[in-house]
């Protein structure tokens, strides 16, 4: 799923001035009714200046986030030697998983 361009929603807002329906504007810009009809929803009355705004201002909610919090960093930088001694053949993102998950061993149970 992609988002909406600015172009995109210049043409929504062009094509709802000019009396256009929900579905004939998904058809024009090969979009889904819904996407088009959640789109309009999010500004009243819909600006596409606006409307790309508060979209991008959300675009940080949604994918995935860090899990290395400070507090975890500091955990692994103190006992960096002890997880070097363990001689693990894994790669970087299985070291990572498996730092916290010693570390949620020692401070969680």
């Amino acid at each position: 799923m992609t988002s909406l361009s600015s172009q995109e929603r210049t043409v929504i807002q062009t094509l709802l001035e000019l009396n256009y329906s929900v579905r004939a504007i998904a058809r024009f810009i090969k979009r889904s009714p819904s996407t088009v009809s959640i789109e309009i929803h999010q500004v009243t009355p819909y600006k596409a200046e606006i409307a790309h705004a508060l979209a991008l201002k959300k675009r940080h909610l949604r994918g995935r986030h860090d899990t290395l919090t400070p507090a975890i960093a500091v955990f692994l930088n103190h006992h960096e030697s002890f997880f070097s001694s363990l001689q693990c053949s894994v790669n970087s993102c299985n070291l990572t998983y498996l730092y916290c998950i010693v570390f949620e061993t020692i401070f969680f149970l």
